[in-house]
């Protein structure tokens, strides 16, 4: 298992918690090997979001060279609006 992506019993947490919040929400997991920027602006698009929230982390300069940044191609691509968050540093 990749540790950078959420387990199951993770994405079923967010997603009682966001819903006991009075939210409608579902979650997608990207599939292995997939670009995730592209799914997650194609998924948004043919459900008709209205907003996808994405979760931010603290790269370098160079890091962000290299890698590309996955967040900037959906702030820049989606239709609806996109809320970035970040984890708290504590």
């Amino acid at each position: 298992m990749d540790a950078r992506r959420a387990g199951s019993s993770d994405l079923a947490r967010v997603e009682r918690d966001v819903r006991e919040l009075g939210v409608e929400v579902e979650v997608v997991q990207v599939e292995e090997g997939s670009d995730p920027a592209d799914v997650i602006v194609s998924e948004a698009s043919s459900r008709g979001a209205s907003v996808v929230v994405i979760g931010l982390r603290h790269r370098t300069a160079v890091g962000k060279l290299i890698m590309g940044s996955v967040a900037q191609r959906i702030l820049l691509d989606a239709r609806c609006p996109v809320l970035a968050v970040k984890e708290d540093e504590a």
